[in-house]
């Protein structure tokens, strides 16, 4: 009996002693994804904590320094100056997570080449398609979606449609889109901080009276 005692006193301490971590919301702007006074790279994998499919970074000040007043999505699509993202040759783009789910709160989206670019932005978690949402991009200005996908660890956009705006820029239109300020949420979890010293400092006393 007295050590279903002890054993349950050890546990109510150690419950005591697990704290929920709530998970702050992150921006990533990608401001700092390229080095200074290039004009584009690809976004590698490891940036900002995720791994990076298809996507390539572009400095929108000096592209509208080489482009002057012609407008094209990149520059329209800028929230955070000054670099944004957007997907290379057409294709789909994805963003995964390394080592944790996350939650997908939202994004700024822009078409690159075309006025009402569809976007398809798909949530997967252990490869499992668990949400699936499309929106329609304006070439003009960057609009925000939010999505909050919940617990996943992938994003895939996948462009399609829309009609090309004249940009002067090559290519004269395609389903490239620009993304800026990626919002997400690490997965919360629940770190259990354990007192040794408490726990050791209570058996000591318990064996020092005899119990």
């Amino acid at each position: 009996m007295a050590i279903h005692s002890r054993v349950v006193g050890w546990m109510a301490a150690l419950s005591a002693l697990a704290l929920p971590i709530t998970a702050s919301a992150v921006t990533i702007g990608f401001d700092d994804a390229l080095p200074p006074l290039n004009l584009n790279g690809t976004l590698p994998n490891g940036y900002a904590g995720f791994n990076w499919s298809n996507f390539t970074t572009v400095n929108t000040l000096l592209l509208s320094q080489i482009g002057g007043t012609s407008p094209n999505g990149y520059v329209n699509g800028v929230v955070s100056p000054d670099n944004v993202i957007g997907n290379t040759s057409a294709t789909p783009a994805n963003v995964y997570a390394i080592s944790q789910d996350f939650d997908f709160t939202s994004v700024f989206l822009t078409g690159a080449f075309n006025n009402g670019l569809s976007v398809r932005v798909i949530g997967y978690d252990d490869g499992n398609q668990v949400y699936d949402t499309t929106v329609v991009t304006s070439f003009s200005t960057s609009t925000q979606f939010v999505f909050n996908y919940l617990s996943i660890d992938r994003i895939e956009f996948q462009p399609s449609g829309g009609t090309p705006a004249g940009s002067p820029i090559n290519p004269p239109g395609g389903a490239w889109f620009v993304l800026d300020d990626l919002v997400i949420v690490p997965e919360p979890s629940t770190a259990v901080l354990v007192g040794l010293g408490l726990l050791i400092a209570r058996v000591t006393r318990r064996r020092g009276s005899g119990r």
